[in-house]
């Protein structure tokens, strides 16, 4: 088994204006499922693997996570962003500026609303164990999108092989695309280093890995939920509330 990337980012900045009205009063990865935050159950399953360097950017409310992460101690690290950055400049902030993150390994990027449940394997671990450096620079976990609980949409990406495939290099159909993008991915900070945008969306760096064939992605086994409005949270929590 390959070791574990110890570094992980959690992206907590945004505004979550699709659940407003909820969300003004809430930042969207405080939300609770199962009577637990969103954002707390993304740092237990990173704890259980005993990864501890934990960086969490926010903007909107930041009091409240200041609150709510006082349980998980030392284990993570919240940066206050004056201006919204984005989820690309959200994560170059963190590499110029926390000293832990070694440009050598590796990242963890997790959306801040991302939730699922692990059946199978750790997502953590699947992505590690299929990281390769020499072929790759990100690497996203994708599900089906007819797979993806509250999923409405048309998909992010298909995998570049023909056929049934779980896992390969990914492009973007001018159609319907197979999988959609999780909110967890894998990714090399070097790709960040000349960057010299301030605030600029991840999913450039995505399409600049993909026109060089380093974008691969991942199917996951485990179960997964896209949390997009009230309505939607209200029905994944029934769900899960089910014997």
């Amino acid at each position: 088994m390959k070791s574990v990337p110890n570094n992980a980012m959690i992206l907590a900045a945004g505004f979550g204006r699709r659940m407003l009205p909820l969300t003004k009063k809430i930042a969207k990865p405080l939300v609770t499922i199962i009577d637990k935050p969103i954002i707390h159950h993304i740092i237990q399953k990173l704890v259980s693997l005993e990864i501890d360097n934990i960086l969490i950017n926010t903007h909107h409310l930041p009091e409240l996570f200041i609150e709510s992460l006082k349980i998980f101690k030392k284990k993570v690290k919240i940066i206050y962003e004056k201006e919204i950055l984005e989820t690309g400049g959200g994560v170059l902030n963190a590499i110029k500026n926390e000293k832990k993150i070694s440009k050598e390994s590796p990242l963890f990027v997790i959306n801040g609303d991302t939730f699922w449940i692990e059946k199978k394997e750790s997502s953590f671990l699947t992505l590690s164990e299929n990281w390769n450096l020499n072929k790759m620079d990100v690497l996203l976990v994708l599900k089906e999108k007819e797979l993806m609980y509250g999923y409405e949409g048309d998909g992010d990406f298909d995998f570049l092989e023909d056929k049934k495939v779980n896992f390969g290099k990914l492009y973007k159909s001018d159609k319907q695309n197979r999988y959609v993008f999780s909110g967890l991915q894998l990714l090399n900070p070097g790709l960040l280093n000349n960057f010299e945008k301030k605030s600029f969306s991840l999913r450039e760096i995505y399409f600049r890995a993909m026109k060089s064939n380093r974008l691969y992605g991942i199917v996951d086994k485990n179960d997964w939920f896209h949390i997009s409005t009230i309505k939607n949270l209200r029905e994944i929590n029934n769900i899960l509330r089910k014997p």
